[in-house]
This record gives structure tokens, sequence and C-alpha cells, in this order.
């Protein structure tokens, strides 16, 4: 829970000053987020529909103030957490170096997050998800989360070990013996290596190895960081669709 109040100011980004803009000031949180991350706050770019108090986000201000030349914002994450170049998000545009082939469109079928259909999923010889379902694309979750029975299966094929919170521990020595996660996201096929879902965690003597499928008490699939780092994502509010394509 948190409380605080609203307040305006001149967001700067990039150069680019977003006139008036309104943001929360948090005052109290019964939380520790903010103690252990290294971010200061939240810069939301889901639609206006979900927006608390009907404040006017960021993006929908550069719109508005025509500060941007693309009613669009593309996003590319580093390959890895710890590496110098994190990412970069591209206001009103594309960046063609960032990825590699072709962009595959899928509509948004819900404003509030970024919502659209998935295909299918398969890891290895094991089809989990075998009808179009509902899934986000969200920068802010770290992980690929999904339903609880999917996710069992998923980690049980992997032969991973549950931990706290959702969690699944894997042996670091198996992942070069591990199956490939096959996305199908408007009839064309996301592949995965083991190496891209499993996350890497450098403990103080050792790198500890987890699975990047984790379950949480939804129905929407989730595709978070361990998804984007190896998917260019194009987030196309003038077409309400999303845009996938394998980073370069």
């Amino acid at each position: 829970m948190v409380r605080g109040t609203l307040s305006r100011d001149d967001l700067g980004v990039a150069g680019v000053s977003v006139r008036g803009q309104i943001f929360g000031e948090i005052t109290h949180t019964t939380g520790d987020v903010f103690k252990v991350v290294t971010f200061d706050g939240i810069f939301g770019l889901g639609y206006p529909d979900i927006s608390e108090k009907d404040v006017v986000p960021p993006f929908d201000n550069m719109l508005k103030q025509e500060l941007v030349t693309e009613p669009l914002f593309s996003v590319f994450l580093g390959s890895t957490p710890s590496q110098q170049d994190g990412g970069e998000i591209l206001f009103g545009g594309v960046n063609s170096e960032r990825y590699t082939g072709d962009i595959t469109y899928t509509d948004v079928t819900k404003k509030g997050y970024w919502q659209f259909s998935m295909d299918s999923l398969q890891v290895g010889s094991k089809s989990i998800v075998t009808s179009p379902t509902e899934a986000v694309v969200d920068s802010g979750t770290t992980v690929m989360a999904g339903p609880k029975e999917e996710i069992e299966r998923i980690n049980k094929y992997l032969r991973a070990t549950p931990g706290p919170r959702g969690t699944y521990r894997v042996k670091c020595k198996n992942i070069p013996n591990m199956p490939k996660a096959v996305f199908t996201i408007a009839g064309r096929q996301f592949e995965f290596e083991a190496k891209d879902y499993i996350r890497q965690v450098q403990s103080p003597d050792k790198v500890r190895c987890y699975s990047g499928f984790e379950e949480y008490d939804g129905t929407v699939w989730v595709l978070g960081q361990v998804f984007m780092r190896h998917i260019y994502t194009i987030f196309d509010r003038g077409n309400n669709r999303i845009g996938f394509a394998q980073v370069a």
C-alpha cells in the first residue's frame, strides 16, 4: 500500500520537456520495494484507461503536445541485467539497428495494459498453451508469469525445484541440455533456448539459476523482462497493436 499526493511539474525526457505532467509523490509505503531497487519511480506507459485519478500518462501528453513524430514507442532491453547497455526506449519511432528480420504485429485485445492474444506455447515436447490465450507484455515484470497449473507443468518438465514466492530453482549445469520454449504469436514462432529463459543470479558465493517461468494468481500470461530481452517490442498506440521482432 502507498499513500501520497498528486503533483504537477514539467517532465524532462532525453532533452524533451513534457509540460504540466501530473504524477504521484509517495509519502508512505508499507513495502520495501523502493529501499532495495535502483530506480526512484515507475514511468507508466499503459493506456490511460488504467490511470489512477484520471491522470494523463506521460506518453499521452507527449502525443497531445506533439513531441513525437509517430504515436508509438519501442523498447530494447539488454540481454543481461548487468551489462552496461541496459537498453533503450525510443519515443516516436523504431530503431532498425536493434532488431533483425521482420516485425510481426498483433492487435491489442484490451486497452489497459498492453494485452494481446498468444496463439500457443510449447516447451520441448510439452504443449503448454494449445489455444489462443490472453497475455500482457510488461517491462515492469522480471519473469514470464502464468497460471499456477501451467507453470507447474513447465517446471516439472524442466526438473526445477519449487522455491519461495512462486520461484523455481534449476541446476545451472543442466542448462545446455534443457529444451527450447516456443511462443507462437500472430502465427509466428519465437524460439527461446534454455539460456534465454533461465535466470542466472549472482549470489555472494556462487551463481544460482532460476526458471524464468513463475506462477501467479492470474489467468492472463505476463511476458516480462525474460521475454523482452530477446524480443524487440513496439507499442503502437496509433494502430492499437504490438510489434515483435528478434533482437539484433
